[in-house]
């Protein structure tokens, strides 16, 4: 029997986590890793050296500006949800409806109303440890929340 001693996970529950790094285009696996449930997934990271020219596609655990500043410094490309209480401003509107007043305002500050688009994309900034990230912030509404979802990506 497996055992919170064993295997450590949030909250005094047993768990484990599985770190997989794959290709999504061949499906070639380039890595995987068992860690204790406790353990933070930005911990599991590939080396970054591996990822010029790559896109990752990153969920919240792997969430860190810093991180993303790092893989577009060196070539790469990224995909992620924003967390919701992140920092973010927005420095122009490229597609939906926002007041040019909230230029300049943090993301999650600015109150979003469903509106006849669905999508709403924004390029926004935050500062790093070494420098200002600059990249493309898409929100599309979520109809069961009742709210946008916010990715940030440095695709064109």
């Amino acid at each position: 029997m497996v055992s919170s001693d064993d295997f450590p996970g949030g909250e005094e529950v047993a768990g484990v986590k599985l770190h997989i790094c794959f290709d999504i285009l061949t499906g070639k696996f380039h890595g995987f890793e068992i860690t204790l449930g406790s353990t933070a997934e930005r911990k599991c990271f590939p080396n970054l050296k591996s990822l010029v020219g790559k896109l990752i596609i990153a969920d919240l655990g792997y969430w860190d500006i810093n991180l993303l500043w790092q893989i577009k410094e060196i070539g790469g490309y990224f995909l992620s949800r924003i967390k919701s209480k992140t920092v973010i401003t927005v420095t122009k509107v490229i597609q939906g409806k926002i007041s040019q007043k909230y230029w300049g305002k943090p993301l999650f500050s600015i109150p979003f109303k469903h509106n006849r688009s669905n999508i709403l994309e924004v390029m926004v900034e935050k500062l790093c440890d070494k420098g200002t990230l600059c990249c493309r912030a898409v929100g599309f509404w979520n109809p069961c929340d009742k709210c946008y979802h916010w990715y940030i990506t440095n695709l064109t």
